[in-house]
Order: structure tokens, then C-alpha cells, then sequence
């Protein structure tokens, strides 16, 4: 035996609407609760990377967003919103240079909040990520460095080699 329970809108005690349905399958939820805003940047070519110095990854396409989150000018992301956040980005090096070591950092309003390294050998690709809190005035940047001993490129051939993504924890 089975039940169904057919019902076109769920409201709370006070008659205000938390969950509807058009009777096709599609429903809008009204708790105030969403993974917004949510965002994926990313280089759409080549950039370069002095030795020793830390470099801004700058970001110039937009993949995916929920409003115009991508400053171009300065390469900072601002969601706008309070909240608890997780934030991935990956930099892709294009190098067959021998050198020591090259990271990249995810940095909250220029303070660092994650970074990841790795030697030459071990990949020309870095990837990091961070759960952090977030005011709604905060912005994201992320810098990158390396040490070959000259200026190398980075990579931004396709929104999967150099890219900063990111969304609010609901």
C-alpha cells in the first residue's frame, strides 16, 4: 500500500508560502535559503609570473555567476553577502623549466587564507580551497608565485586550467 499527498503549496501557520508548485514538476522555494551568490572566474590566456614575487591571478572571463561578482580591473571577487563560504581555485603553470618550488594562495580581503605548493616535479598544477566566514564587504584574490630563476607563463587556455570558483554554505 502506498499514499501520496498532493499539494500545489506548503504554508506556514501564518499563510505565507514556503514551498509552491506550477503542477509540472518545478517549485520555488521560499525559506531564504539558497547556495547564492556563487561564482566560477577564470583566465582566458596566457599571464606571466616573475620569479619571487607574488603575482595576482588575473581572472578576466566569467564561467558561471550569480550576478556580476568579477571585477576585471582590480581581479578581486565580491559576493556581497555575509556568510560562511568554500572557495576553490586551481593555476596551471606552462613551463617545462626546472625550478624549485611555485604555489598559489587564496587571500580574503589581502589576508591569506590557504595556499598549496608544490616542486616542479611534481606537476606544473596547483589547487587549493578554503571553508572561511565572510563580511559582506570581504573580496577574494588569488596570488601566485614561483622561483625558476626567470619570468615563466601561466597557463589560461580554457576555464579548467586557471580558475578561482566559490559559493555561500546555505
Amino acid at each position: 500500500m502506498s499514499s501520496i499527498i498532493r499539494v500545489n503549496d506548503l504554508q506556514d501557520s501564518g499563510g505565507n508560502s514556503i514551498i509552491s508548485s506550477d503542477g509540472s514538476g518545478t517549485f520555488t522555494n521560499n525559506l531564504g535559503v539558497a547556495n547564492t551568490p556563487y561564482w566560477k572566474v577564470w583566465r582566458s590566456g596566457a599571464w606571466s609570473l616573475s620569479t619571487g614575487a607574488d603575482t595576482k591571478v588575473p581572472y578576466d572571463e566569467t564561467a558561471i555567476s550569480s550576478g556580476s561578482l568579477l571585477d576585471t580591473g582590480t581581479n578581486r571577487v565580491t559576493p556581497g553577502v555575509a556568510g560562511q563560504y568554500a572557495i576553490l581555485t586551481q593555476a596551471r603553470i606552462d613551463t617545462s623549466t626546472n625550478f624549485n618550488i611555485w604555489y598559489v594562495d587564496i587571500r580574503i580581503s589581502g589576508t591569506n587564507v590557504a595556499n598549496a605548493q608544490v616542486y616542479h616535479d611534481e606537476g606544473g598544477t596547483v589547487t587549493t580551497s578554503a571553508l572561511v566566514t565572510l563580511t559582506a564587504s570581504d573580496y577574494i584574490e588569488c596570488f601566485a608565485m614561483q622561483n625558476s630563476g626567470g619570468t615563466l607563463s601561466g597557463k589560461g587556455v580554457g576555464q579548467y586550467d586557471t580558475f578561482m570558483q566559490g559559493f555561500k554554505l546555505v
